[in-house]
Parts: C-alpha cells; sequence; structure tokens
C-alpha cells in the first residue's frame, strides 16, 4: 500500500469511528399534535420520525376519535414501537408525556398560536410547518424557552438549495 493510500484509508477510518461516537446516546421522545377534519395532520408530519433511532414517538393528540386511531396505526407503521398513546386534547398529552419534541401538524390556524404556546411552555422543541401564528402580533408575543422552533418551508430556499 503506498503512502497516500494508506493516509486516505486512515482518515477515512478515522472520520467513519468519529460519525459512530456522534450518534446521540439520548432517546428523545417526541409527541404529535394533529386534528382530523381541521387541519389534519399537514403533509404526514406525524410520520417524520421514520428511520431516526434515537425519537421515540410515545403520544398523539387529535379531538377527533376516528382519526386519532388511523393516524396511530398509521404512526406505528411508519416509526414502530406499538407504544403510541392517544389522546384527544393536545395540552393534557404535553402535561403528561413531557415530551423532548412537539410536531405541531394542523394546516389551520386557528389553534396553532396556543399549540406552539403549550409546547414552548413545556420546554419542548417544536417541529412544524409555517407560519406559527396568524398575524405578525402574535408572532412578536412569542417565547421558545430556549428551545428551537423548525419550520419547514415550501419552495425553493433564498440561495436556490431548495
Amino acid at each position: 500500500m503506498t503512502r497516500p493510500k494508506l493516509l486516505v484509508t486512515s482518515a477515512s477510518g478515522a472520520l467513519a469511528l468519529a460519525a459512530a461516537d456522534y450518534i446521540p446516546k439520548h432517546k428523545y421522545r417526541a409527541v404529535i399534535i394533529g386534528h382530523t377534519g381541521q387541519g389534519n395532520y399537514g403533509h404526514d408530519w406525524h410520520t417524520a420520525w421514520h428511520g431516526i433511532a434515537n425519537v421515540e414517538v410515545t403520544a398523539l393528540a387529535d379531538a377527533n376519535e376516528a382519526g386519532r386511531q388511523k393516524a396511530i396505526q398509521q404512526a406505528i407503521q411508519h416509526v414502530g414501537g406499538a407504544g403510541v398513546k392517544g389522546y384527544a386534547e393536545y395540552r393534557e398529552m404535553i402535561a403528561r408525556e413531557k415530551p423532548d419534541i412537539v410536531n405541531i401538524c394542523p394546516r389551520t390556524l386557528d389553534e396553532r398560536f396556543a399549540m406552539v404556546t403549550a409546547a414552548a411552555e413545556a420546554g419542548a422543541h417544536i417541529l412544524m410547518e409555517k407560519p406559527f401564528a396568524r398575524n405578525l402580533r402574535e408572532g412578536l408575543t412569542a417565547r421558545t424557552n430556549g428551545g428551537f422552533v423548525s419550520l419547514r418551508l415550501d419552495g425553493p430556499s433564498i440561495d436556490g438549495v431548495g
């Protein structure tokens, strides 16, 4: 083996080991808020954690019983684990489950800011589609309590890498 090839092979091996060590050891608890008939689950956001080993979906809230049961089955199918609990009320779910991450899925804006506020007050990170508020006044009152808010934006980004 030539010296350059040895260096490249060694560097590749070191990077692979570093990447393996970087995999988070913590298992994050995620919950999902949807509302069948009122924005549903956005673009299937209740299946967003598929293939992410360190995130466990523990519960799902939907005021519509039939929609909640269907979404639970879909979430189990896509993210695994038969322990996904169902709640009719998202505030109760957040209080009982104490999640690290809250997926806010409904596309309608009537309850979205209240959902964001409940998740932020619980200290959870938030994953949702934009917008998180109905208007600028509502948005300016938002508090994240140190968590991250990740918004999915449709269309190309500013730099054209959409």
